[in-house]
């Protein structure tokens, strides 16, 4: 571009600051948009969060109480296993018991009959005169019957020990048979809840594992939700900011509404639609995203120019930057070559496009020559206005104006 732009930099104070102002209404529509679209998301995202909290809360109570009953259960069965060891020791000792009775009583039970069986045989081999001779032996009635009487108490007495012998062993034995069996019930039992102990501890292990992965799951839940909350944060106070900013700005263009002075209406603004202008510059392999080409439409706006002229001058001056060109950031920060040149002005897309539109907005606010093209007129030597030319190159305005009727072609007649 050259010095095509030198008289800008003697441009007044204030008129830099209404430029710089206008500027950033044109783009803050668009953050705050972006900022209250985020702030809908955010707010979103913390109902969303706040309901799995309740939820991962519920899950933990719930997890908790499992690993409390599992636990109250294990401790009832322990308290079960320890009780019937003690039965079973009992019914042990019972039955060790029972087994010297029976030993005992078997042991008077051969003595008896062993009594028994030796008055027989004493009678037989030595003998010793029979229990009727011991009764025709008497020498009275009386003698008769104290004999009778001696003799049934000697039988019933023997009969009765031995009975009573007899009747001890069935009943200790009916005893140690009850024992054996209880104890072989506490046995199985035993068993029984050893093995019911051992599936509430997994259980119990489970449960804690559970509770602790609810628990932790709360905790990354918490901290994304503050996190969301500072974020939340963040966002209103950026979309205040904007607001006071658009606010101001407003106030500003108001103050420029209508002061226009771009004489030709074919290159005043024309409500082209940035999705249009994109894709054409993409079928030039162009770098330029949506959203430079909404910028540059904005800034077109705010200034009354044409921006189908403000993308044929991009074309003009940077070959609309092509992808993957050199030093591709810089040039899509000053597609305008304003001040010298991309190389040698270093900015950022908005403020480029400001201080072009704004050079275009003085030059073609002076009536071109009869029969002059105007975007011819805009580069003119003759055209004092804005004092200079916009580009050094003789030829520079013919192909602005090829694209520029390219573009009209393309993109606004279709």
């Amino acid at each position: 571009m050259d010095l095509r732009l030198r008289s800008k930099l003697l441009a007044p104070m204030w008129v830099l600051l209404l430029v710089n102002s206008c500027m950033m209404h044109t783009v803050e529509a668009s953050p705050l948009s972006q900022a209250q679209q985020q702030k809908n998301e955010l707010q979103s995202q913390i109902v969303q969060t706040k309901n799995k909290v309740k939820q991962q809360q519920q899950a933990a109570t719930i997890a908790k109480t499992h690993v409390v009953q599992t636990h109250r259960s294990i401790l009832e069965i322990t308290n079960e296993i320890h009780a019937d060891a003690i039965r079973m020791q009992q019914i042990r000792s019972r039955i060790q018991t029972l087994n010297q009775n029976i030993k005992q009583s078997q042991a008077e039970l051969r003595d008896d009959k062993a009594h028994v069986a030796n008055l027989v045989r004493v009678d037989y081999e030595t003998g010793h005169v029979s229990y009727l001779a011991v009764l025709f032996n008497a020498t009275s009635f009386d003698d008769l019957m104290t004999r009778v009487q001696a003799l049934y108490l000697f039988i019933s007495s023997e009969r009765k020990l031995l009975n009573e012998t007899l009747s001890l062993q069935k009943k200790l034995s009916a005893e140690q048979a009850s024992q054996k069996q209880n104890y072989n019930k506490l046995t199985a039992n035993s068993r029984h809840l050893a093995s019911l102990k051992r599936e509430k501890v997994i259980q119990e292990g489970q449960a804690q594992l559970s509770w602790v992965l609810a628990n932790r799951g709360l905790t990354q839940l918490g901290q994304h939700q503050k996190a969301l909350e500072k974020q939340l944060n963040l966002t209103q106070s950026q979309i205040q900011a904007l607001e006071a900013e658009a606010q101001q700005q407003e106030q500003i263009l108001e103050g420029r509404s209508g002061a226009s002075s771009v004489a030709t209406p074919s290159l005043r603004y024309q409500n082209i639609s940035p999705s249009k202008l994109y894709d054409f510059v993409h079928s030039k392999n162009s770098a330029f995203s949506l959203a430079d080409i909404e910028t540059i439409c904005s800034v077109a706006k705010v200034y009354d120019v044409n921006p189908a002229l403000m993308i044929a001058i991009t074309g003009q001056e940077l070959d609309f930057v092509q992808q993957g060109t050199s030093h591709e950031t810089w040039k899509l920060e000053n597609p305008f070559d304003v001040f010298g040149s991309w190389a040698l002005y270093h900015t950022n897309l908005m403020q480029s496009a400001t201080y072009a539109a704004e050079m275009i907005q003085v030059k073609l606010s002076a009536v071109p020559p009869r029969g002059e093209d105007p975007i011819i007129w805009l580069n003119d030597p003759k055209n004092h206005a804005g004092n200079g030319v916009y580009a050094t190159d003789a030829s520079w305005a013919y192909g602005v104006q090829a694209i520029y009727n390219e573009i009209e072609a393309d993109v606004v007649s279709s």
